[in-house]
């Protein structure tokens, strides 16, 4: 009997650990391969994925750009965390919306469902190695820029 027993956990384990592979391969958790429609009016801070596999660092900027979005001072500002790469979001890489070559930190702002100003951030790389302050200064300069309707 205490053998039948073993057999059954050890393929309760097997068949556990199949089901978990087979669920990460096969769904979303951040939902950015989902269609992103931005609010009608209010900004929004991107961060831009191209792919589904992340680094430590992609992590880190992806945390940094969300404490800069609720640490910001504007308000109806938004995080989200978009794959550039789903068929669904793709009119983001067109130049005429962000020309998005790679992975980014855009700042936009929307007014009456239309983009009226962005600002990309093109140093995030360099912020995100000088520390969590740098970053999120560099974006609140960006989403100060967005806001006043300054060039960078």
């Amino acid at each position: 009997m205490p053998m039948l027993w073993k057999r059954i956990l050890g393929l309760a384990i097997v068949l556990f650990a199949a089901g978990s592979l087979v669920y990460s391969f096969t769904t979303d958790p951040y939902g950015h391969l989902q269609p992103y429609k931005p609010p009608r009016d209010g900004v929004v801070v991107y961060y831009f994925l191209v792919g589904s596999k992340r680094c430590d660092t992609c992590k880190n900027i992806e945390a940094y750009t969300r404490a800069a979005a609720q640490t910001a001072k504007a308000e109806a500002v938004v995080f989200a965390l978009v794959n550039a790469d789903a068929e669904a979001n793709a009119h983001f890489r067109d130049p005429a919306e962000f020309n998005l070559a790679g992975k980014s930190v855009v700042v936009a702002r929307y007014a009456d469902g239309k983009l009226v100003k962005s600002v990309k951030c093109k140093k995030i790389w360099t912020w995100v190695h000088q520390g969590q302050d740098v970053f999120v200064a560099g974006v609140h300069a960006a989403l100060k820029s967005v806001a006043e309707g300054a060039e960078e």
